[in-house]
């Protein structure tokens, strides 16, 4: 018996797959054209040609600045067609962020609370007065929520039951250490001055446009001061 191994070739039918149908309507007499691949050099040069074209996109980021009003406040307003909305803690208030220094917050925090425990109750300042009075309580708090620019919360609220435990609320919330968040600017990027003493890096307030070029053309001319003091001391 023969245990010779023989090979044999099997032919199929080929069957159509899906992608064929969509084949069907395209013209057989249409040259495909090769895709190649652009060298490097190629890519350079298309990259330098096209340099001064404005690369221009259809859709606007807003981008939150902290101290400028968000640019969706006036976008709202229309839509709003007229409706106003009045906000009994205000945007800008009594406290301000300037007195606000790791080393003057607490005066502030004394100064504001002490004028407005006075003028709520007509009484002189105590710490271990009692707030046991409702309609007393109601209009005080109130008064230092407006006044300090901020919300206390209910639950925070159950626990102060006297002004030296308000006090210790105020300069627990508006310590300058903290994160400071704003609900309204919730993607805003927080940035700690006391953080950059050591460096070249100065962080400020915001400035418009006209502040800016203010601010250039003085910090200009100062550099052109000092090089031009520069240039007579080598003379």
């Amino acid at each position: 018996m023969s245990t010779t191994a023989r090979r044999y070739f099997r032919v199929t039918v080929p069957k159509g797959s899906l992608l064929d149908f969509f084949k069907r309507g395209s013209n057989p007499t249409e040259v495909v054209k090769p895709h190649y691949k652009k060298s490097t050099d190629q890519l350079i040069e298309k990259i330098e040609h096209n340099q001064g074209e404005l690369l221009t996109s259809s859709k606007s980021t807003f981008i939150p600045i902290i101290g400028k009003e968000s640019l969706s406040d006036s976008v709202s307003g229309k839509e709003l067609n007229g409706f106003q909305i009045n906000r009994w803690i205000p945007r800008r208030s009594i406290y301000s962020k300037k007195l606000a220094a790791s080393s003057q917050y607490q005066t502030a925090v004394n100064i504001i609370l002490d004028s407005t425990y006075t003028h709520v109750t007509g009484r002189s300042v105590d710490d271990s007065a009692e707030l046991s009075d409702i309609q007393e309580r109601f209009k005080l708090i109130k008064k230092v929520q407006i006044n300090f620019g901020l919300i206390i919360s209910d639950i925070e609220l159950t626990r102060t039951h006297t002004l030296g435990q308000l006090r210790n609320l105020l300069l627990q919330k508006l310590d300058p250490s903290l994160k400071v968040v704003d609900e309204q600017l919730p993607n805003a990027i927080y940035v700690d001055p006391t953080a950059y003493m050591t460096t070249n890096v100065s962080v400020g307030e915001f400035l418009g446009s006209k502040q800016k070029e203010v601010k250039f053309n003085e910090l200009l001319k100062s550099v052109q001061r000092v090089e031009k003091g520069a240039t007579i001391g080598r003379t």
